[in-house]
C-alpha cells in the first residue's frame, strides 16, 4: 500500500502503507515533516485520548449496497446494471447512483474539530476507489468545509475485510497510543469481531464499538 501526504495543497506518494493522510505544510529544517501532525482543523495527534474509527459504507456514507443499487440504475438508465462485482467498481459511487450521509456522519460532524482525538476514516474499498471516496467525503463535507480526517485508510488487495482492518487497528493503536478507541460499523459480523479483538488485544484500552442502523450482514 501506498501513503499519500499532503503537500502545499498537493499529496506526494510515500511507499509505507495504504493510507491518505491530511497533516499541515510545516516542515522541519531539512525538509521532514515534524513528528507532530496537525491538519487543518488544528487537530494534533502528539496527544490522543481517542480514536476514532469510522467505516466508509453505510455508515459515513449512504451508499447503495449490490440489490438496492442494481435496482436503482435500471430504474434510472432504463437499463441492467452492465458490469460484474460491485464494491470493487468506481461506478457503484457514481451517478446515476446517490451517495448521502450515513448514520454515522453526525458522529463524525460532531468530533470533526475536537484536539484531543485522531479520525479516521477506514474502508474495505480497494486503494484504487481513494479518490472517487474522498470525492464523496468532499461532497459530504460542503464546499466551504476541509476533511478533518487525520487518515484515509483503503484495503490492498483481495483479503478478508475484519483482518485487514484489525491490523490497521493495531498499527493506529501502536502509532496513536489513544485511551479509549471508538469504533463505528454498519456490518453484524464485523462489529462483533471488533469487540472480541479489543478484548483480546487491548484489554486495558477502552474498546467500544457502535453498530449503526440500519446495520447489514453482506
Amino acid at each position: 500500500m501506498q501513503q499519500w501526504v499532503r503537500r502545499g495543497g498537493g499529496y506526494s506518494r510515500n511507499k509505507r502503507a495504504g493510507m491518505m493522510r491530511f497533516d499541515d505544510d510545516d516542515d522541519d529544517d531539512d525538509g521532514r515533516k515534524t513528528n507532530t501532525n496537525t491538519n487543518k482543523s488544528g487537530c494534533s495527534t502528539s496527544s490522543c485520548a481517542e480514536l476514532l474509527v469510522y467505516d466508509f459504507d453505510g455508515t459515513l456514507a449512504n451508499t447503495p449496497t449490490p440489490r438496492e443499487g442494481k435496482i436503482m440504475y435500471e430504474n434510472k438508465i432504463g437499463q441492467a446494471w452492465p458490469h460484474v462485482g460491485w464494491w470493487g467498481r468506481q461506478e457503484s459511487l457514481e451517478p446515476p447512483l446517490e451517495v448521502g450521509p450515513g448514520p454515522a456522519w453526525a458522529s463524525y460532524v460532531e468530533n470533526r474539530t475536537r484536539t484531543d482525538c485522531v479520525r479516521i476514516m477506514m474502508t474495505g474499498r480497494v486503494e484504487k476507489l481513494s479518490r472517487r471516496v474522498t470525492e464523496c467525503l468532499r461532497m459530504l463535507e460542503g464546499a466551504t468545509e476541509t476533511l478533518c480526517f487525520h487518515e484515509l485508510v483503503f484495503k490492498k488487495g483481495n483479503g478478508d475485510t475484519l483482518e485487514y482492518k484489525c491490523e490497521e487497528l493495531r498499527r493506529m493503536v501502536r502509532a496513536y497510543g489513544p485511551k479509549k478507541v471508538r469504533i463505528w460499523e454498519d456490518r453484524v459480523k464485523h462489529a462483533e469481531g471488533f469487540r472480541e479483538f479489543g478484548k483480546r488485544e487491548f484489554a486495558e484500552i477502552v474498546f467500544e464499538v457502535t453498530l449503526v442502523e440500519p446495520s447489514n450482514d453482506y
